[in-house]
């Protein structure tokens, strides 16, 4: 919390910071509050993501804000931010909650997510071909399946 009022004291050099803590304590009692009652009146929802956090720009380093081509709402610069120990080092967030912007940046997310898995042993050719085979299937699935020619070292052809 400490970042985002220090963030907040930075934009309006005339801001308490007593003050600011409180109202923020306040809001967060309120959002709290609120989503118990809702919670409790109308059961759960299920759907689409309603907002999402992303880092805010206080949490980049000044050199990558004040550079002309900065975009923290870019999925990969939040990713490179976000990445290295996966948010745990990330003190000051801000909320999407415009619906067509938590779409897109959910969507770009989940891209970089699962596109992680592009060339990695099982994702080569020899793998899915081997693995497409019923007779290989049925081997992984019912646990009979050894180190046979069907399934050679990972090291011999993994990446051909």
């Amino acid at each position: 919390m400490d970042d985002c009022v220090q963030q907040a004291i930075r934009d309006n050099p005339d801001t308490d910071a007593k003050k600011y803590i409180k109202q923020l304590k306040h809001i967060e009692n309120q959002r709290r509050n609120s989503s118990h009652v809702d919670r409790t009146l109308n059961g759960t929802r299920e759907g689409a993501l309603s907002y999402i956090l992303i880092p805010s720009p206080s949490e980049y380093p000044d050199e990558q804000r004040n550079d002309l081509n900065f975009n923290y709402r870019d999925i990969h610069t939040m990713w490179q931010r976000i990445e290295p120990k996966n948010g745990k080092d990330t003190h000051c967030w801000e909320i999407v909650d415009q619906q067509h912007e938590v779409e897109h940046l959910s969507l770009e997310a989940m891209k970089l997510h699962f596109s992680q898995s592009n060339n990695t042993p099982l994702t080569s050719d020899f793998w899915i071909k081997q693995l497409m085979d019923p007779n290989a299937q049925k081997a992984i699935l019912d646990g009979s399946q050894t180190n046979s020619d069907i399934f050679p070292s990972i090291t011999d052809q993994a990446y051909q």
